[in-house]
């Protein structure tokens, strides 16, 4: 039987043995090229500290369920982070499991995730008919959290270890540079075809790995002079957004349309029906 996807993006966890780990999949070569790199600080068992990501498993359905929605539906929302504020500290987690440890990332609470929530819900929601504008988004909370807990989305930390409270572009760009090939492999695995940057960098990035993946194409404006925050790749139908960094300061609208003003240009763009007939 054919690996999911989560199995093939792998893990690293703690061992049987007290002070040991193990490891699998993409992840074992994301630590190993760690380890070459010798960049990083380790623990104290010299581990290297690194955050697993991918699909995110959900407390109502199994991780059965969770894929066969993810590769069933229309839009395949990758939301691309920079890295976990693991406060200066080295240890290992597990981005996937998340929303099934931490009650108040399930019922939008925290606030970083209420905005994963809003954007995603607007992307999947807005159509030519329901522009899902930042004022409709106060009465449509128990809407949003339902989309929330009911449609796949992958999140991924481009930069595998862990961080503190800020990260430049200039201090990520390096890691983009030293562990493109594997991040590459990481969007193989998921095939988005939504990528939610919130990073600058990361949306650069992202536009050279689709060009890369599909050489001879270019990448589309949906307007010569406005919306720089979205790209369109006709051939694969995928788009690629820029917005503000969820753990920025900002009301749930800003931080919203920071990238849903693009998105909706696109779906009043000629390319709208296009992408979705």
């Amino acid at each position: 039987m054919e690996k999911t996807i989560n199995q093939k993006l792998g893990y690293i966890r703690p061992g049987q043995v007290d002070g040991s780990i193990e490891m699998a999949g993409l992840f074992d070569k994301w630590y190993h090229r760690t380890a070459q790199l010798n960049k990083e600080e380790t623990d104290n068992d010299g581990h290297y500290g690194l955050v697993c990501d991918g699909l995110m498993s959900k407390p109502n359905m199994d991780d059965v369920m969770l894929e066969k929605k993810w590769w069933k539906a229309p839009m395949r929302i990758a939301f691309l982070m920079k890295d976990q504020n693991q406060g200066g500290y080295i240890y290992n987690t597990d981005a996937r499991k998340w929303l099934c440890q931490k009650e108040e990332a399930w019922e939008l609470s925290d606030k970083t995730f209420h905005h994963i929530a809003n954007i995603l819900w607007g992307i999947i929601h807005t159509n030519e008919n329901n522009l899902c504008l930042p004022g409709d988004m106060s009465q449509k909370f128990d809407e949003i959290k339902e989309c929330f807990q009911e449609t796949p989305f992958a999140y991924i930390e481009c930069k595998k270890q862990g961080g503190i409270s800020e990260l430049g572009g200039n201090k990520l760009k390096p890691y983009l540079i030293d562990y493109k090939d594997l991040l590459y492999m990481e969007f193989d695995i998921l095939r988005p075809n939504v990528f939610v940057c919130t990073n600058d960098k990361i949306y650069e990035f992202v536009q050279e790995y689709i060009i890369n993946k599909y050489p001879g194409t270019e990448l589309t404006r949906v307007h010569l002079k406005k919306h720089n925050s979205i790209r369109l790749h006709l051939p694969s139908k995928t788009i690629i957004l820029l917005g503000y960094h969820p753990t920025a300061p900002g009301s749930y609208g800003s931080i919203y349309d920071s990238y849903m003003d693009h998105y909706r240009a696109f779906v009043q763009s000629p390319y709208y029906e296009e992408f979705f007939k």
